[in-house]
């Protein structure tokens, strides 16, 4: 994904400052109470309750699925139940809510394989719509149908939805009401996306992901033996070019 982020997008000192791959990932291992890792500050509480009616990958018509959430660079793999389209996993982890990089949760549901996994779906939920609704900071047991942003014949084969409960929760302020916790949630998502004042000519964000290309004109290599390609996007927007950057984990594309 190219993200083109202007300059002076005022939180971008703090949270997009810092690449991806300078914070390190956290994982279920690095939990600090068997409820999940627990931060100071506003949190977002996921407690992933179960799933139903998913895809039989394996032979015996039943998977051994797990899930991935990830909310910025916090991430959390539940454990795995074996030989179940309906897995009940009764797990819960606290996701930091720190800027523009940690608002929107994304759930992955994978198969369980000896030698790797197959895939069972995903969605994205975007909080600032989660929690639109004024004053509601928990949202109680949802369901989430998977979708497939897959291609092949294996991995479009996706169905069922993920129960998650989403509370937001100051931990430096376990007395806090729900008012207070929203209008304190909502000044981050402001925050996120709030510009200086003065002469700026800046309108907005451009978020852009590249996702694929199909169909592209054989091209000859140098040996004129068979067809060879090595295609990358450039992209233009005013004067300024961002190439494609094959890493995700490097920092983002600014204007």
């Amino acid at each position: 994904m190219v993200r083109i982020i202007p300059n002076r997008l005022k939180s971008s000192s703090n949270s997009l400052a810092t690449s991806r791959s300078a914070s390190p990932m956290r994982s279920k291992g690095d939990s600090a109470s068997p409820e999940g890792r627990r931060d100071t500050g506003l949190v977002l509480d996921v407690k992933i309750i179960q799933a139903r009616n998913l895809a039989a990958k394996d032979r015996g018509g039943t998977s051994d699925p797990y899930l991935v959430l990830t909310l910025g660079d916090a991430k959390y793999t539940t454990s795995t139940i074996p030989k179940t389209l309906d897995p009940i996993w009764n797990e819960h982890y606290q996701f930091p809510i720190n800027g523009t990089t940690s608002l929107t949760l994304a759930a992955i549901c994978w198969d369980k394989d000896r030698f790797g996994k197959d895939y069972l779906g995903e969605f994205e939920l975007a909080l600032d719509e989660a929690f639109a609704e004024d004053g509601i900071t928990d949202l109680g047991p949802s369901w989430f149908p998977l979708k497939s942003k897959r291609t092949g014949k294996k991995s479009s084969f996706v169905s069922g939805e993920v129960e998650l409960q989403l509370t937001i929760v100051d931990n430096s302020n376990p007395e806090a009401t729900p008012r207070e916790l929203y209008d304190q949630f909502i000044s981050v998502t402001k925050n996120a996306y709030e510009f200086t004042n003065g002469d700026s000519d800046t309108l907005g964000i451009v978020y852009l992901e590249i996702g694929k290309i199909t169909d592209l004109p054989p091209e000859r290599n140098v040996t004129k033996t068979g067809f060879d390609m090595d295609p990358f996007v450039v992209i233009s927007l005013g004067r300024q070019t961002f190439p494609h950057q094959d890493d995700p984990t490097q920092p983002q594309s600014r204007i």
